[in-house]
């Protein structure tokens, strides 16, 4: 948020840009009195990668795909706990969400950070969590807990045995993580597509794909316009969620 600060009063030059992850669609609306506001104080250029979150099990739920345990769920319907990294994070928003789409109730439970999330997941004090892959990836291969689906439209690179929630039995549920480029509002177009159609370039890179790939995102390039766009979306459906929580964070 600091970082947001900065940008934000800087001069729309070019030279002062904020590294913005969607986290940033979170925090312009659960935030108290934060001093700028995503969809007025920045010009959108550009999106560069993106990343799923996975909806991960305990082993002992008794499920072999995501369609079983949504099944489970509405035969369990208010009984389940899931866990996340902590309040207003984008894995708690995710099930809040994906609770919002099917009518279905969780209790949820949140952690002070991923790793006490993921010993809770194992102990099974909570039966479902969303997160990166990363943090739940040494437990997943020692057999004490199952990946059932990606929180993307499309099924991930790095992970393409792991189907999508969409294709799993709720079509058009779509989150991912996402990292972009934004600069100070009232940027010159010039400027924006200058910057844009270098970050366009950077990304076609096969060498730059394979770092990203090697950190777990995928290369997924958006223009300045379809940026736009995906701002206004997350920021929206976040707010409507936020809202309808009464969810509210001090800085």
């Amino acid at each position: 948020n600091i970082g947001a600060d900065i940008v934000s009063k800087a001069a729309p030059d070019g030279y002062t840009l904020l590294l913005l992850v969607n986290s940033y669609t979170i925090n312009t609306t659960i935030y108290k009195n934060l001093s700028w506001d995503l969809l007025r104080d920045f010009s959108p250029i550009a999106r560069y990668a993106n990343s799923p979150l996975v909806a991960v099990v305990n082993d002992k739920v008794p499920v072999k795909n995501f369609s079983e345990f949504l099944t489970y769920i509405k035969n369990n319907n208010g009984k389940l706990n899931y866990g996340t990294a902590g309040t207003g994070s984008a894995p708690h928003l995710s099930a809040e969400l994906f609770s919002a789409k099917t009518g279905l109730s969780m209790t949820h439970i949140p952690y002070k950070g991923s790793a006490p999330s993921v010993t809770a997941l194992v102990a099974n004090e909570v039966q479902l969590s969303f997160g990166a892959m990363s943090a739940f990836d040494a437990m997943i291969k020692a057999g004490r807990l199952k990946p059932l689906a990606v929180t993307t439209a499309n099924r991930f690179s790095a992970m393409p045995d792991i189907p999508t929630i969409a294709e799993s039995g709720l079509p058009g549920f779509d989150v991912d993580i996402w990292y972009g480029i934004v600069g100070p509002a009232k940027m010159p177009p010039a400027i924006v597509k200058k910057i844009s159609d270098d970050i366009a370039k950077i990304v076609a890179e096969q060498e730059i794909q394979t770092k990203l790939r090697d950190r777990g995102l995928e290369p997924a390039f958006l223009d300045t316009n379809k940026t736009n766009d995906l701002i206004k979306r997350d920021v929206a459906r976040w707010r409507e969620i936020i809202q309808n929580l009464k969810l509210q964070l001090d800085e």
